[in-house]
Parts: C-alpha cells; sequence; structure tokens
C-alpha cells in the first residue's frame, strides 16, 4: 500500500510490516523504515504502540519517535517531528517492490535527517529474513539499527558468523 506508506506480507506462517511514507499525517509515528516480525504465530520484532492519545505526554512523545521503533535512524534525527516537514511524501516513501520465488524483497527510505538519506531493503527467501540498511550523508554522522524485540525473545549475536539468531 505504497499511499498508506505500508507494506504488508501474510501468509499462514509468517507476517511482516515495513513502514514508510505515506499520504497523511494523520496517526503518523517518526517511524519510516520500522518493521515487524511475526513467525508461526510468534511475534519477533514489534511495534510498542501508542500508549495514549495525550500529545503533552513525554511518555506518548518517546512512543511515536524513532526510538521506540524498530529501523535504522540517524542520531541526528533523534528529535525530528513529522510536524517538521511540510507534507508525509518528504518522511520517506516504500521505492520498490520485487517478487522473488520462495518470497520478496522490498525496499524504502527515508529523509529524517536533513544531511542524509536512508535505505532499508527487506527480503524474505522462504524462511530467511534478510534485514540490509545503507545511507549516504555530507557529513560524518552517528547512526543506530535497533530492533524492539518482544520480551520473550531471546537474541544472539554470532560476530564470527556474522549473524543474529532469535
Amino acid at each position: 500500500y505504497p499511499d498508506s506508506g505500508i507494506f504488508i506480507f501474510k501468509s499462514e506462517d509468517k507476517y511482516i510490516t515495513l513502514r514508510a511514507g505515506g499520504a497523511t499525517f494523520s496517526h503518523r509515528h517518526v517511524d519510516d523504515s520500522s518493521v515487524t516480525l511475526a513467525f508461526k504465530g510468534i511475534d519477533f520484532i514489534v511495534d510498542c504502540g501508542m500508549y495514549n492519545y495525550d500529545v503533552n505526554d513525554k511518555l506518548r512523545r518517546w512512543f511515536t519517535s524513532s526510538k521506540a521503533h524498530s529501523g535504522f535512524y540517524l542520531d541526528s534525527a533523534t528529535g525530528v517531528r513529522y510536524a517538521n516537514f511540510s507534507k508525509p511524501q518528504d518522511l520517506g516513501e516504500l521505492i520498490s517492490l520485487e517478487q522473488l520465488s520462495f518470497g520478496f524483497n522490498v525496499k524504502c527510505k527515508h529523509n529524517l535527517s536533513p544531511e542524509a538519506e536512508v535505505k532499508r531493503s527487506i527480503t524474505l527467501d522462504g524462511d530467511i529474513f534478510t534485514i540490509s540498511d545503507e545511507f549516504e550523508a555530507v557529513v560524518k554522522t552517528a547512526w543506530r539499527q535497533q530492533f524492539q524485540f518482544h520480551p520473550e525473545c531471546f537474541v544472539v549475536l554470532d560476530s564470527k558468523n556474522n549473524s543474529c539468531k532469535v
């Protein structure tokens, strides 16, 4: 649904979403490049949700910020709000969708930081789920790739094989 700024894949045992862009600011979070993943009925990468609708509540502002989502973000965009953009499409967009024989590859980008463009690619090939992130900046900048895992997930990073198991 590129006009809504959301990609959804659902099969018998998988549920995957990717958020980028959209045509409206209504119910908007600063979550471009945010992803969720459920496999065989188990939530792995989750969206934290809204919490409440009091715009003056600091905790609510945290839940709608990039810090509460599973994306790739530059530190220079930490305090950004969608109100800083003239139209929703300026925040980001879904770029492409390619059908693969056993899945898909979907790409998005976001412009949450004024000095860089961030791109995310998600590939599902059978039961292999891959996230690839890249950015190009005009100045040196710090970045973070973050994931909001379900509290019952146990994550193991294997630096020797450059892999992560959940």
